[in-house]
């Protein structure tokens, strides 16, 4: 599997989308399945997803969105990433699992999962996880 040969955040699933070449890989595994699509061998009945009319069988959401104005992006694992400066749109990131690296997020945007962010990490927060001790 590509995302253990890989390895770095790609093997671990829950920080797979950090590595740039998550998207590198799956943007080639969706080609792949397209043109597998194209070239199919009609006359061969395949399970029914693999149908003609599979277009009627999902549907994509629009991507989230945030603004300055409105930094909510409607998700408990999502948050408004501002930190590119009001030059640039603020967008919906994931949110960071805790021991990730926040540096130049601020934490009142909430960039952490179930955590703060101090001194560039996100640890848990004793206030969110009813817990006593922040550490991680």
């Amino acid at each position: 599997m590509p995302h253990h040969y890989i390895g770095g955040d790609l093997e671990d699933s829950p920080t797979a989308t950090n590595d740039p070449m998550f998207l590198l890989h799956h943007g080639f595994v969706d080609l792949l399945w397209e043109l597998w699509k194209q070239q199919k061998d009609r006359t061969c009945h395949i399970p029914a997803v693999l149908d003609d009319d599979i277009d009627g069988t999902y549907e994509y959401a629009l991507r989230p969105r945030c603004s300055w104005e409105k930094p909510d992006c409607g998700s408990n694992y999502l948050f408004c990433d501002k930190s590119q400066g009001q030059e640039k749109p603020a967008r919906c990131a994931s949110k960071i699992k805790l021991g990730g690296n926040c540096e130049g997020l601020d934490e009142r945007d909430e960039p952490c999962n179930k955590g703060i962010c101090y001194r560039n990490r996100c640890i848990r927060d004793s206030k969110k996880n009813n817990i006593i001790d922040n550490t991680f």
